[in-house]
């Protein structure tokens, strides 16, 4: 689909078809400062009314105490992001758990895996039936090596873990991203595909949706065949509703009023669509939702372009800069350079 502005005397259709054609997905987290998790019993079911103990230390040292609610679930917010980890330890009656070496990174909700209670103090998180498995620490363990660039290191890790911990659909999502990074699609649509099929009902469902529909939206836009771009655009559809509906009932989720992740998706479906209009309310929505890294980057991006469409050349023109300012690379950096020098 093309679409031309004109600004300046200079009509630029070539630069909005070139990005109007197809975009993907990115991933992006909602909650600053927070983390969130749940705690169930040695069959699984939720524990509520548990105590649960958050202990930081770093360059200070942080204690806060919570509750668990009638479905287990906890939520912390405000936690320090400086220097340091934290423990979570959740303790009812004789039974105990532990989730400990936790990061919040700067920009993300932390959601950490399940912690099981079990008796005499034997916590830990992760599975319910093969054996202990600190399941955070692998997850971190890979998450640091992906940030290392050492994919293959962080697959290892996660599929190690998947093998040892039932149910593990954290393991399984995580996965999905690693295989995606490393641009194995039918790896990360099988690893995605486990972590939905376990069908917890969690958080990390809903961000392995996430995953399969920024997989689809890339397979779309590889697509020659038109009836095949059609049907990875519904599946990417579908895939984005049932993510959606996950984190927005997850306790971040419900904070944070939505998932900019998952409404980012949406508006990458609509636009691949060719729906500008409605794609680009979509965009604003997530920035209003204040998103962090590549989605503040691309959401600023692709919503400039549209309103350049329109000839909102102001606005256009403030969208554009702040997509750099964010760290748009690529690509769609020289692109919106291009652009900006044409709205005068």
């Amino acid at each position: 689909m093309k679409r031309q502005f004109v600004a300046g005397g200079v009509v630029a259709t070539f630069l909005i078809a070139a990005a109007v054609l197809f975009l993907n997905a990115a991933p992006a987290h909602a909650q600053l400062g927070s983390m969130h998790g749940r705690v169930v019993d040695e069959a699984g079911n939720p524990v509520a009314d548990a105590d649960v103990s958050f202990d930081f230390v770093g360059e200070q040292n942080f204690h806060f105490t919570s509750k668990t609610d009638a479905k287990g679930n906890y939520n912390r917010g405000g936690l320090q992001l400086a220097s340091g980890r934290w423990t979570v330890t959740v303790k009812k009656g004789n039974l105990s758990g532990t989730a400990a070496n936790l990061e919040v990174p700067k920009g993300n909700a932390l959601q950490v895996p399940d912690i099981v209670l079990r008796a005499g103090g034997a916590g830990g998180t992760g599975g319910t039936g093969k054996g202990k498995v600190d399941v955070a620490k692998a997850v971190n363990d890979a998450k640091a090596s992906m940030a290392a660039g050492n994919v293959d290191e962080a697959i290892a890790k996660l599929t190690d873990t998947a093998s040892k911990s039932d149910k593990c659909t954290v393991c399984y999502s995580r996965l999905g991203d690693a295989y995606l990074k490393k641009g194995d699609l039918d790896n990360a649509e099988k690893a995605y595909q486990q972590a939905v099929q376990i069908d917890d009902k969690s958080a990390y469902e809903g961000e392995a949706y996430s995953g399969l529909t920024e997989l689809y939206n890339k397979e779309a836009a590889d697509a020659k065949d038109p009836a095949v771009r059609q049907k990875k655009l519904d599946d990417a559809a579908s895939a984005n509703q049932k993510g959606m509906a996950l984190l927005a009932a997850s306790p971040a989720g419900a904070l944070a009023g939505g998932d900019p992740t998952s409404i980012y998706n949406s508006a990458v479906i609509l636009w691949n669509q060719g729906k500008i209009q409605e794609a680009e309310a979509q965009f604003q929505k997530v920035l209003q939702m204040n998103p962090s890294g590549s989605t503040l980057a691309n959401s600023n991006f692709y919503y400039g372009l549209a309103l350049a469409s329109e000839n909102k050349n102001a606005e256009a023109k403030a969208a554009l800069q702040k997509a750099i300012s964010a760290g748009l690379s690529g690509d769609n950096a020289t692109m919106a350079k291009q652009i900006l020098d044409t709205l005068k």
